[in-house]
């Protein structure tokens, strides 16, 4: 955490929250903006315009804007589209190719950004110094320039993508450190789904992998960098790990079952493994029920596989052994709430 931690203070520099505060005086109240329209709330330095909008994404498309008063220019961008990257791996490719493409910027750092606080998902931070051409200089010509601090922080949402960019004239930078670390922590937004999440619960939505899915309240959410591993719900706590995972698939739905029982009673684990039968996503699918010692501990695994043409969906929950019921709850629970949106 320490590393995450670092970038975040990293970015604090930028945004300032206006003139120092007498010692015995109250803050100011931030700015608040929040879009239930996409699920987006944070909260600007105090003191700071607030402009706001209509969103229609799909590109990025600035939402809100928070101008600092004066003449220092710096400002807060907050932008959103519809969701494109989807995981972390294919989020911090897209910046990084984005940023090297544009010889202004002089990249620092690209930092992954953990879950943590209101956000169920992670995202990327970029700490860049931009080259721009210089302002209120008559007569100076082309070759006059400014450097600008720019910090943009990219949040994986579900259906939605957010962009918080702010930025701020390099030797003003010093200056605006408490107000953008208190906006960036204040950055909150839900992982939005469709019609199918009841109140209570929260949901899920991959369109590119085409499937939606409701997962246990309090669970934080993990897009991991491997293509076939789609996405892992994860209690802040002890409790069951439920994970989706997408293969191609040429065998037919039996003998992919038969595939994993033999690899749980097979020399690797040398565990045990029943199979069954269950229905997911109005499908016929495959259960298996395993257990054995998996990354130096005794586990519990309930596995349900359905196939979607070509697609071989696998949803699995991972429990520590003795939590057998839990484990099944969580499973039972989760496959009922699975669908698939292309059949």
């Amino acid at each position: 955490m320490a590393a995450p931690r670092r970038a975040l203070a990293a970015l604090a520099f930028l945004l300032a929250a206006g003139p120092a505060l007498a010692e015995d005086a109250a803050p100011a109240a931030p700015t608040p903006y929040t879009n239930p329209e996409v699920g987006f709330s944070m909260e600007g330095p105090a003191g700071w315009r607030l402009e706001s909008g209509a969103v229609a994404p799909p590109q990025w498309q600035s939402m809100a804007v928070f101008t600092e008063p004066g003449p220092g220019g710096a400002q807060i961008v907050v932008s959103v589209r519809k969701a494109t990257a989807t995981q972390l791996g294919r989020l911090r490719k897209e910046v990084s190719d984005f940023y090297a493409k544009d010889p202004s910027y002089r990249v620092n750092a690209i930092t992954d950004l953990p879950v943590g606080g209101r956000r169920p998902l992670a995202g990327v931070l970029v700490d860049a110094v931009q080259t721009r051409p210089a302002e209120g200089t008559p007569g100076a010509g082309a070759a006059a320039t400014a450097n600008w601090r720019v910090q943009s922080a990219y949040f994986l949402g579900g259906e939605f993508e957010y962009r918080v960019e702010a930025t701020v004239r390099a030797t003003l930078a010093a200056k605006c450190q408490a107000a953008f670390d208190r906006a960036i922590e204040s950055v909150t937004y839900k992982v939005r789904g469709g019609a199918m999440t009841p109140r209570g619960e929260t949901s899920f939505r991959d369109d590119t992998a085409g499937f939606a899915c409701v997962y246990p309240v309090g669970y934080g959410v993990r897009l991991p960098d491997r293509e076939a591993h789609l996405v892992e719900f994860r209690p802040a706590g002890d409790g069951p790990v439920i994970d989706v995972r997408r293969a191609d698939s040429t065998k037919d739905l039996d003998e992919e079952a038969q595939a994993v029982v033999d690899w749980w009673k097979g020399d690797e684990v040398g565990g045990e493994a029943t199979l069954g039968r269950l229905e997911i996503a109005g499908r016929a699918a495959a259960s298996v029920t395993a257990k054995g010692r998996v990354e130096g501990k005794d586990r519990v695994v309930l596995i349900g596989l359905v196939k979607r043409g070509g697609d071989l969906f696998r949803l699995e929950v991972t429990a520590d052994e003795g939590q057998d019921a839990g484990a099944k709850a969580a499973f039972d629970a989760f496959a009922k709430k699975f669908v698939l949106l292309n059949p």
